[in-house]
């Protein structure tokens, strides 16, 4: 008598941690040190309720790079002041979109894997989500959508949706029944030297991307 091994569904979550710290930014009046953490658990919380499904991570980020004796160093977490979010890392998070949603299209045709998105509500994504659903490498692709509350998110009726908080249990120290910080002196959550450049960097890892040769930094 032989059995047969059934294999978990490899998941992979796609994640613009800009958009993350910049609604905790807005809303909170700070960053809160948390986006480095929940990668691993967002991917905790997924894998955990799938079953043993096997999560790969793709995600954007803003680094800081401080120039010392010519050469750049990479600082992280990423150092700004309250007043920088509508600006600098409005358009950083844009272009995050973008890398995010050029790397998902790429892997059209490739495998099977379900995906798991948290971040901005954003046509181009929605549209290469919209084309990851339809793939004939995996016609039984589950999308689902992460939001944050109060934050717009992609609403499609091809994709599942799960709140942040009461779905995944992450963010639960922040009380989101609260009205957003508004008003007052301006908070410092840190400082941003003059001569200190933002760096936006693309992230990979796990099983969907072992065969890749080289990871973008």
């Amino acid at each position: 008598m032989s059995t047969t091994a059934i294999s978990a569904p490899l998941q992979l979550v796609a994640a613009n941690w800009v958009w993350v710290e910049m609604v905790l930014a807005r809303r909170f009046g700070r960053v809160p040190e948390l986006a480095r953490g929940d990668a691993e658990a967002l991917e905790s919380a997924i894998g955990g309720g799938s079953a043993g499904a096997t999560a790969s991570r793709l995600f954007a980020e803003v680094r800081v790079l401080h120039r010392r004796n010519s050469d750049k160093e990479k600082v992280s977490p990423p150092l700004w002041r309250a007043a920088d979010f509508d600006g600098k890392l409005g358009q950083a998070m844009k272009l995050a979109q973008r890398l995010l949603a050029d790397r998902l299209r790429a892997m059209y045709g490739s495998m099977a894997f379900d995906v798991w998105y948290i971040g901005a509500q954003d046509p181009v994504m929605e549209l290469v989500l919209g084309m990851l659903s339809e793939d004939p490498a995996d016609p039984d692709r589950k999308i689902t959508i992460v939001r944050l509350p109060d934050a717009p998110a992609i609403s499609d009726k091809r994709f599942r949706d799960v709140d942040v908080v009461s779905g995944l249990g992450l963010f639960v120290g922040l009380d989101f029944s609260e009205q957003p910080a508004t008003g007052g002196d301006e908070r410092t959550v840190t400082k941003l030297d003059a001569e200190a450049e933002i760096d936006l960097a693309l992230s990979f890892e796990g099983p969907l991307f072992d065969s890749d040769e080289k990871k973008p930094t």
